[in-house]
């Protein structure tokens, strides 16, 4: 799940093969349509990422799952194309650096972090030191960390109950790990690249959880941001200050307010409740 800088939202549907759009329509809710061709990924396509400001504004790419490869869509979604074949792979999420137009994935199949440079051109990424990961489920980046001069790249290493940073240098460490909190089964993150907060839909324990910026390697504080069964995927607009979550064992995806700019003020037990707002 990812959205674009108009606040438009696009869904990889996994069990039919599709992408679906929803059309921003303030706080009622879209209308679901089939995205671009349906034809190119076949493999159950489990990520999805749009490019929302500088290079290739607009341009799409999918985690194409289980045929291993990235589908690129160009911004008016007619041209789609193969981006990156990734041998013996399993990719399941996707994020885009806008100022690079690299692409990073996740690959579950072998346990590690993809880097695409280019078409077809790829390595992995985030081995120093050997972080050992366990099914990285999520990928989320923010190329305007450290003001602006290097792109930070977060993972939710999901068996291994973790939150990952890998710096710009691919030194790894643990993230979000403040006052304690155990994650369980985190399936996804995203990045407000306006405060660099990191929101996690941390699933095994039915919770949204957002780690403050503070500019270190292990992250600020972390704050549980309301209850919701099973969050599957979250994603966050930015501009409007909106976070989107889906949730599996409710099919729907809320809508809710992100925390304001700065440093929030309320313990983790008076956080709001994620207010569901539409329904799919």
């Amino acid at each position: 799940m990812s959205v674009d800088s108009s606040g438009n939202l696009y869904l990889a549907d996994f069990d039919n093969n599709l992408i679906y759009s929803i059309q921003a329509t303030g706080t009622t809710a879209g209308t679901l349509t089939p995205y671009a061709d349906s034809a190119t990924y076949s493999g159950n396509p489990k990520g999805i990422t749009v490019t929302c400001n500088g290079l290739d504004a607009g341009v799409v790419y999918i985690a194409d799952t289980n045929n291993g490869e990235v589908v690129k869509v160009s911004a008016d979604g007619s041209t789609v194309s193969i981006y990156a074949t990734i041998t013996n792979s399993i990719i399941q999420s996707v994020t885009v650096d806008y100022t690079t137009k690299f692409v990073y994935a996740t690959d579950i199949a072998n346990d590690r972090i993809i880097q695409i440079t280019g078409d077809n051109t790829y390595e992995s990424y985030g081995n120093t030191p050997t972080p050992d990961y366990k099914n990285p489920y999520g990928i989320a980046c923010d190329p305007l960390a450290n003001d602006g001069s290097n792109t930070i790249v977060y993972v939710a290493d999901t068996a291994n109950n973790l939150i990952r940073r890998i710096a710009a240098d691919g030194a790894v460490t643990n993230y979000g790990t403040s006052g304690g909190y155990t994650y369980s089964v985190p399936q996804n993150l995203a990045v407000d690249t306006t405060t660099h907060y990191v929101y996690v839909a941390d699933s095994g324990n039915n919770r949204i959880v957002v780690i403050t910026y503070d500019g270190s390697t292990s992250g600020g504080t972390c704050y549980t941001y309301g209850t919701i069964t099973n969050p599957l995927s979250i994603t966050i607009d930015s501009t409007s200050a909106t976070i989107f979550v889906w949730a599996k064992d409710n099919e729907f995806i809320s809508e809710g307010n992100k925390y304001p700019s700065g440093q929030p003020t309320r313990q983790p037990s008076s956080q709001p409740s994620l207010q569901v707002t539409f329904k799919y």
